[in-house]
């Protein structure tokens, strides 16, 4: 595509856009890629944004004037640029829908005034911060899903079919709808847009590899070539959901950031089709979030996979700054340790960096943040995507 970001994505005359979003999700990944989705001339650079110190809020408590207030003054105080809050975790949206019902904090909000996620961001922009919407794309929520009819009797716990069309045309007509809703977000993050599971123990999955590839997912999971065909079966999936959504951003305009992210155990990663470095080198996404978690990130792995991508810059560190090996991510961790991490960042890696999450930001970690994270004196100078 090579008309501005608001240009039409079809000639007119042919089919609206919300039949070719639909139709980009129900395709596979491959074919989606072939029909373009914007290369590195017409997507937004790493280069083009200021540096970001961005934190993730994956819990619902900015929801409400005064709540959102507060938590963003913290944001602030502690350096921070770029506020990554989860929208969509699969169990209720934060914002009226036609989709999904709305989360029971967020249902207070009366359809045609001002919502959560809207007060919110303009809250934010008051304030120079910046505002990543958080998609959980595939996940179904750690309770029952809000459409238990796109969930498979052998789907993965937690999970959506991403192999089931209905449901790759529904998960984008309801992040689209959201897109659409806030323009005056900075873009998007899309985290767990994978399968799942590798599909071996899932026998309906067994079934449909072997009607579309010819291949058996027990023989396949036993060796490397085979493993590269499960990983690119499901990656022809999740990629038809990121081509849709990213196609839908740049229609917005503005110069939407869109952000994927990617765990530093690679290997399962791609196992379960989230191939984010192809993804980043496709233009489908501008930022490539690398989590890695530990109380010493591996900075020459990063650097390595910053390396292999077209533009080294779009990877951004995600670092936890809670107790590693704590899955709940509860127990905040040591602030002298999360400096060093985040000074590490800097000497070995990058200007940019990300920390996980809110839910462990202490008011200790916020009067030491701000020495290591002052990238820019004046937050207000620059959004990060322009």
């Amino acid at each position: 595509m090579s008309g501005p970001d608001d240009a039409p994505l079809l000639p007119s005359g042919g089919p609206s856009r919300r039949t070719f979003l639909r139709a980009a999700a129900a395709l596979g990944g491959a074919a989606c890629l072939a029909a373009g989705v914007g290369g590195a001339e017409d997507t937004p650079a790493a280069m083009q944004r200021r540096p970001m110190a961005a934190i993730f809020d994956e819990d619902f408590g900015w929801i409400g004037e005064v709540s959102a207030k507060q938590a963003l003054e913290r944001v602030r105080k502690a350096g921070f640029n770029v506020f990554v809050p989860c929208i969509w975790q699969g169990a209720g949206t934060s914002w009226p829908s036609r989709y999904a019902p709305s989360l029971p904090a967020a249902a207070a909000f009366p359809e045609g005034g001002p919502d959560a996620v809207a007060g919110l961001i303009d809250q934010a922009a008051a304030s120079g911060i910046d505002v990543l919407l958080w998609f959980y794309v595939v996940h179904g929520g750690w309770g029952d899903p809000v459409r238990p009819d796109l969930r498979g009797e052998d789907t993965p716990a937690h999970f959506y079919d991403v192999h089931d069309p209905r449901f790759r045309s529904w998960i984008v007509e309801l992040i689209e709808e959201a897109v659409q809703r806030y323009p005056q977000a900075a873009g998007v993050c899309l985290d767990y847009l994978r399968s799942g599971s590798s599909g071996w123990r899932e026998p309906a999955w067994q079934d449909r590899y072997a009607a579309e590839t010819g291949r058996s997912l027990l023989v396949d999971i036993m060796t490397p070539s085979g493993r590269a065909s499960i990983s690119d079966w499901h990656a022809r999936a999740c990629t038809a959901i990121l081509t849709a959504i990213t196609r839908s951003v740049r229609a917005v305009g503005g110069g939407k950031t869109i952000a994927v992210c990617a765990a530093a155990d690679e290997a399962d990663d791609r196992l379960q089709g989230r191939t984010a470095r192809e993804w980043v080198n496709a233009g489908l996404a501008d930022v490539l979030f690398w989590m890695d978690y530990r109380a010493s990130p591996d900075f020459a792995q990063a650097r390595q996979v910053s390396e292999s991508l077209r533009d080294p810059r779009a990877l951004v560190l995600a670092c936890g700054n809670f107790v590693p090996g704590d899955n709940a991510a509860t127990t905040a961790g040591d602030t002298r340790s999360v400096v060093r991490t985040l000074a590490a960042n800097q000497q070995q890696l990058s200007a940019d960096v990300a920390v996980y999450s809110y839910r462990t930001l202490t008011d200790e970690q916020v009067a030491a943040l701000p020495a290591v994270l002052a990238l820019d004196p004046d937050p207000r100078r620059a959004p990060i995507a322009r």
